[in-house]
């Protein structure tokens, strides 16, 4: 394996992943280059959730490698190995509702700290100051102290990316990240995570629905449908025509 393969954020080769004997996705391969920022679409059910888990590994494959920086994503150990390099933001956001926003968001160290220190930071609030900072860059100054369950949901999703900034991963996943969210609100979100992926170069791969984000936000689009690669390419490309093939 050479360098250039070495220093690949993705390598997805020939991947296959099966719900009992029927393919989810099958046979899919692709790379992605350091800082950038790749739309996945497709319509519900294709698999798109399935590739992220996998690229976030959660999944292992029933057949191929995804590779993260040229070591196979199951060589990496789960929890604290892994978080250093993967950050994944789930459509359900991944907060714990009766916990404070600030507690949540130190919950981006654990990939960090020891079990000791994770659960005394319930208490002691350790390392509160990076957390304040993460908080203020998602406008959430003030609000440390709330618990999420007060919270609306574009408010909780911006929690969720102060806990990604605390956590500090290489490669941002995050899961239709503004699905549940009115119009202003997703804008605003997005502009918050792509504000804070292009001041610190991560690579981000991000499933959406919408042409308009996809076209605003990002340099590269890959489509699934009926669980294999429809296309790949840059996002200039991606016609109204193309978008709406992949829906057919």
């Amino acid at each position: 394996m050479n360098a250039t393969q070495v220093t690949l954020p993705y390598k997805v080769e020939s991947v296959t992943k099966r719900g009992g004997n029927i393919p989810i996705i099958e046979d899919i391969s692709f790379k992605i280059n350091e800082g950038e920022k790749v739309a996945v679409l497709g319509s519900s059910g294709v698999g798109k959730t399935t590739l992220l888990r996998l690229m976030a590994g959660e999944l292992s494959p029933d057949n191929g490698v995804v590779s993260i920086y040229g070591n196979d994503s199951l060589s990496f150990k789960q929890g604290r190995g892994l978080s250093r390099v993967v950050g994944l933001i789930n459509q359900q956001y991944d907060l714990v509702e009766e916990l404070s926003v600030i507690n949540n968001v130190l919950a981006g160290n654990l990939g960090r700290w020891g079990i000791v220190k994770s659960l005394s930071s319930l208490l002691l609030h350790h390392e509160s100051d990076i957390a304040l900072r993460a908080l203020a860059t998602v406008d959430l100054s003030g609000k440390e102290n709330i618990k999420v369950s007060k919270l609306s949901g574009g408010e909780k999703q911006r929690v969720a990316i102060a806990r990604l900034i605390v956590q500090n991963p290489s490669i941002v996943l995050a899961d239709e990240p503004v699905s549940a969210l009115d119009p202003a609100r997703a804008e605003e979100v997005m502009d918050f995570m792509l504000g804070y992926v292009d001041s610190s170069g991560k690579t981000l791969v991000t499933v959406l629905h919408s042409l308009d984000f996809t076209r605003r936000y990002f340099d590269r689009v890959i489509g699934l449908r009926q669980g294999g690669l429809y296309f790949d390419l840059p996002t200039a490309s991606l016609t109204e025509g193309i978008f709406r093939d992949l829906y057919i």
